[in-house]
């Protein structure tokens, strides 16, 4: 097997292959996006043909009101951790977390593999690196939903 995935073999019926080859659970959703199963926090997997990234996402709760702490909270975590883009959603009340990988030109299968494994350990460790204030409230990341882009 070729170990770069090229551009035109970016889809989702690929993806969904090279997960069940390395034997990491999903499933499609309704809009044909892939929703990973395997892990304490489960993600989804977007495919954006137009800009030719493959977006890792997951979302998890907050119980805090305190908008103000929540976006520091936010703003720190996108200080500290290179790996992960984190933005609290207002509306949904739920703190998120995004890394994308570009395809343009293909991509290693290998890169889509661990990412696909160390996501949701990063995701989790922000967070649970809670401090005295702890902005996100007792919640745990909760299987994600899908929300409306920001």
């Amino acid at each position: 097997m070729n170990p770069i995935l090229s551009e035109d073999e970016v889809t989702i019926e690929n993806l969904a292959a090279l997960l069940e080859s390395a034997a990491i659970s999903y499933k499609l959703d309704d809009d044909g996006d892939i929703h990973v199963t395997e892990f304490s926090s489960t993600y989804f997997l977007f495919l954006d043909t137009d800009k030719k990234v493959l977006r890792f996402q997951t979302t998890a709760p907050v119980r805090s009101t305190d908008t103000a702490a929540l976006l520091d909270f936010t703003n720190r975590c996108n200080s500290e951790v290179a790996m992960i883009q984190f933005s609290y959603m207002t509306d949904a009340q739920r703190f998120r977390g995004d890394y994308s990988i570009p395809y343009r030109g293909g991509v290693l299968r290998s890169h889509i593999l661990r990412i696909a494994r160390e996501f949701p350990d990063h995701f989790n460790y922000v967070f649970n690196k809670k401090d005295e204030d702890n902005p996100l409230g007792d919640a745990d990341p909760a299987e994600p939903v899908s929300v409306p882009e920001m």
